[in-house]
């Protein structure tokens, strides 16, 4: 909770007592709206923050208990599983990602869909509303989801025929998935973020297509490929076996198309290449391929007998597990970050200055992003001693520095101390930023 987003996210949430919802994204609220209610209920720092960690774990078991017991598809709540581990390290600790709530959601809404398709009579009429609700929640909240999410539409249909069974109900899930597709496309260019973002798509040409297949980006996310990410292949791999065992050349084409796809839009968006201290962003672009990917080996696990239904399971759970391993070697990288946040507040205090900054290029740093490291450094504070907080800005360039006394910088902007929650944070309003060195 201490490292850029979610750190900017729980300040703004104690000192406004209102939702943060960035570029559209209103799938978030689901987890916002813990920190909002502790928050509301008076609890400590401490209880607003581990609210806030606890709102992500809670909302996917949530999305995997209703996916596997009511619409009963037990198979989505494993895609669910190995979205969040398979292309997963260092993003395990940026856990507020708005993708990663999209693709509950999604998840959540096929699941509705393929329940409905199912029943054979009296179909529950709330279940329509929810797939409205959980459709919109998915597309809206992340543009990236959309190729992930049209390709298990178009895989989960035709597997088990909902097409055939139920046509009207597909065409207007189908439908429904382009109108919103539509929203969040009109709503990613008016934006100030995901419009830039979206640059690569706009000048799409076969040049910058096969410039993209082998740009700097490609080549390090390859090169993990074989080996941090090695069991994605592997998955792919049985899938592909599987089909190819069935005679499924349809889902074999599509999952080949769909995974094609998402590698290019990818890296037609990012040319940079994946690094030690980029890779907890890049990695939450990559996760949506996993749903590609496994999709094959998940849906269509052959489960006729109890020992292939067993190795197929064990299989699955032996490669998840080793996953763990990745997420331990994450750990240390944050861990190191958050001593540095430690020193800084211990220094600051050691000498009693209230408000610091630092002109200082960051460029491949342990710190990683700087942007957040203002209200970072302010909640840590806070939570040894709210009436002696402090902050720590660091610029990234020389630039002239406020002289107010009453103001402080938080994540985006200077603001005045006022409008700071005085019982959690409890600034002086009578110092002035001083430069500081750690």
């Amino acid at each position: 909770m201490l490292f850029a987003d979610p750190a900017f996210i729980s300040f703004e949430i104690i000192n406004n007592k209102a939702l943060v919802i960035s570029e559209y994204r209103y799938g978030a609220f689901i987890t916002q709206v813990f920190p909002l209610m502790a928050v509301g209920l008076g609890l400590t720092l401490k209880g607003i923050l581990l609210a806030y960690s606890a709102s992500f774990y809670l909302f996917y078991l949530a999305a995997a208990l209703v996916i596997t017991y009511v619409f009963k598809q037990p198979r989505l709540s494993i895609l669910l599983a190995i979205y969040h581990l398979i292309f997963v390290s260092d993003v395990f600790f940026w856990p507020n990602n708005e993708v990663h709530q999209a693709c509950a959601w999604m998840m959540l809404s096929i699941a509705a869909v393929l329940y409905q398709a199912s029943q054979q009579e009296r179909r529950p009429v709330w279940v329509y509303g929810f797939i409205l609700l959980a459709t919109g929640m998915a597309i809206i909240s992340h543009v990236l989801i959309i190729v992930p999410f049209l390709f298990l539409w178009m895989y989960t249909a035709i597997h088990y025929r909902v097409v055939e069974k139920k046509r009207k109900m597909a065409f207007a899930f189908s439908a429904l998935i382009v109108l919103f597709f539509l929203i969040r496309i009109y709503l990613s260019y008016a934006s100030w973020y995901d419009g830039v973002k979206l640059e690569g798509v706009k000048n799409l040409s076969f040049q910058s297509i096969t410039n993209a297949l082998v740009n700097d980006h490609a080549m390090s996310f390859l090169r993990l490929l074989g080996s941090k990410y090695v069991v994605a292949l592997l998955l792919f791999g049985m899938g592909v076996f599987s089909l190819v065992e069935k005679k499924k050349w349809g889902l074999l084409l599509i999952t080949a198309c769909f995974a094609l796809v998402y590698y290019v839009l990818v890296t037609l968006t990012f040319s940079d290449a994946i690094n030690a201290f980029n890779l907890f962003y890049f990695e939450s672009q990559w996760m949506g391929l996993a749903i590609i990917l496994a999709s094959p080996l998940v849906i269509d696990m052959n489960e006729k007998t109890f020992p292939r239904k067993f190795l197929n399971y064990a299989f699955i759970g032996l490669i998840l597990l080793q996953k763990v391993w990745h997420f331990y070697g994450s750990e240390i990288k944050f861990s190191t970050r958050l001593d540095r946040l430690e020193t800084m507040v211990s220094q600051m205090r050691t000498q009693k200055v209230e408000k610091a900054y630092q002109f200082k290029n960051v460029d491949h740093d342990e710190m990683m992003v700087i942007w957040g490291v203002p209200v970072e450094t302010m909640i840590l504070s806070a939570l040894e001693s709210p009436e002696n907080a402090v902050t720590y800005k660091i610029f990234d360039q020389v630039q002239p520095v406020s002289a107010a006394v009453d103001s402080v910088y938080t994540a985006f902007r200077l603001v005045p101390v006022s409008v700071l929650n005085k019982r959690y944070f409890g600034l002086e309003d009578s110092t002035v930023y001083k430069e500081f060195s750690e």
